[in-house]
């Protein structure tokens, strides 16, 4: 929760744009209820609500990482082209 939060409210302060930060959440919230639903479906036996694996939090750190220098990057790209 801590990384998420993080993540969405640096996305607004870069880009003063609240409704990015809105579509990352509804899709980071999607994707949790389409990995319940398999579970619960027996599709996978990923089970977020119990113990997630460690590779899986590993994963979500390494992508917050990325997300956070692809939009500094962007932003900060974007930010010189208006000069």
């Amino acid at each position: 929760l801590l990384f998420m939060g993080a993540l969405l409210g640096y996305l607004y302060y870069r880009t003063q744009n609240l409704w990015l930060s809105i579509f990352v959440h509804l899709l980071n919230n999607g994707l949790i209820v389409i990995f319940t639903a398999t579970n619960k479906a027996k599709i996978t036996s990923l089970d977020l609500e119990q113990d997630p694996p460690l590779y899986l939090s590993i994963i979500g750190l390494l992508l917050f990482a990325a997300l956070i220098y692809y939009f500094h990057q962007r932003t900060k790209a974007l930010a010189e082209e208006e000069l």
